[in-house]
C-alpha cells in the first residue's frame, strides 16, 4: 500500500492515486482520516480552506475508489472460481481411485460403496464450493424410470441453508415440472439461471421465489437418466456460470456411482435383486 495520505491541499495528489488502488472501504478511511486532520487543524483558523478540500479531494476520489473496487472484487471472485474449479479436477483423481476399488469389491457390497460415495461427493460440493454461505443449498433429486418426475431421495439429503425437502418436481403436474425434465433431452451440460426473476410464475411453479438464482445440472450416461444435481441461493450474485462446468464434474461422478450401485441391486443375468 501507498504511504500514508499527509492532511492538507497538498495531500490531494497523493490521496487521488493510492485511492485508485484501494478498496473503497479502505478510500472511507482515508477520507475519515483526513477529515481528523481537518478538525484538527481548524483550531488554528485554517477550518473552511480545509473542508474545502476535502470536498474536491473526495469528489475526485470517490469515482476511481468505486473503478478500483469493482476491479478488486472481480479479481477475487475470479481466484474463488479458479480454486472451485481446481477441486473439482482433483474430485476426478478420487472417482478413478473408487472405480478400481468397486472392481475389487464383491457385488453385494457395491450398492453400500456406491451410497457412501454419492454422500461424500454432495458433502465435497458443499464443503469445498459453498459452506461459508448461508444462503446457498445443495440438492439432489432421484428420476423416475419413466422420466417424468424428480423428487427428493431421503438417502441423499440437502445441503445447506434449508434441510427441508422442496417439492418434487412433475411433468404431469405444472410448467415447472416439465420444464425441469426438458433438461434431460437438452444438450446443454448444465442450466444456469442468474436471477429467477425474469422466469414467469408458471415456469418457475411458485410465486413467492424461494431462491434467487440456480444451477441445475442433469446426471445422465448415454441414454441412461439418474437424477439432477441443483444448488440455488437466495441472493442472485451468489452463483456464477463458472461454477456449472465443475458440478458437471460432479454430476456425472454420481452418474458413475449410481450405475454402480444399479449394477450391485442386478443378478448375474441382469435383472432386479428383490
Amino acid at each position: 500500500m501507498l504511504n500514508a495520505v499527509r492532511t492538507g491541499v497538498g495531500a490531494a495528489g497523493d490521496f487521488v492515486v493510492a485511492v485508485a488502488y484501494t478498496p473503497f472501504a479502505e478510500m472511507l478511511i482515508w477520507v475519515g482520516t483526513l477529515f481528523g486532520g481537518i478538525i484538527f487543524t481548524g483550531a488554528n483558523g485554517h477550518l473552511p480552506t480545509q473542508v474545502f478540500a476535502l470536498v474536491i479531494v473526495t469528489l475526485a476520489v470517490s469515482p476511481l475508489a468505486l473503478k478500483g473496487t469493482i476491479e478488486w472484487r472481480s479479481r477475487r471472485r475470479d481466484e474463488v472460481l479458479d480454486g472451485r474449479e481446481a477441486t473439482a479436477a482433483q474430485f476426478g483423481t478420487v472417482v478413478l481411485q473408487d472405480a478400481a476399488d468397486l472392481e475389487l469389491s464383491n457385488r453385494a457390497d457395491r450398492v453400500a460403496m456406491a451410497e457412501n460415495w454419492i454422500n461424500e461427493a454432495l458433502d465435497h460440493v458443499w464443503a469445498n464450493y459453498f459452506s461459508a454461505n448461508k444462503r446457498v443449498r445443495v440438492l439432489f433429486y432421484d428420476i423416475n424410470s419413466a422420466r417424468t418426475a424428480l423428487t427428493m431421495n431421503t438417502r441423499y439429503p440437502p445441503r445447506g441453508r434449508d434441510h427441508a425437502a422442496p417439492r418434487p418436481f412433475d411433468a404431469g403436474e405444472d410448467t415447472r415440472g416439465s420444464t425441469a425434465l426438458a433438461r434431460f433431452e437438452s444438450p446443454k451440460p448444465f442450466h444456469y439461471v442468474a436471477d429467477t426473476s425474469v422466469m414467469s410464475d408458471q415456469e418457475f411453479g411458485d410465486t413467492t421465489r424461494p431462491y434467487a438464482t440456480f444451477i441445475a445440472v442433469p446426471i445422465r450416461a448415454t441414454s441412461e437418466a439418474f437424477g439432477m444435481l441443483t444448488v440455488d441461493s437466495t441472493r442472485a450474485s451468489d452463483l456464477d456460470e463458472r461454477d456449472g462446468p465443475a458440478l458437471e464434474i460432479y454430476a456425472n461422478a454420481i452418474a458413475f456411482y449410481l450405475a454402480a450401485e444399479r449394477r450391485g441391486r442386478q443378478n448375474r443375468g441382469g435383472t432386479e435383486a428383490p
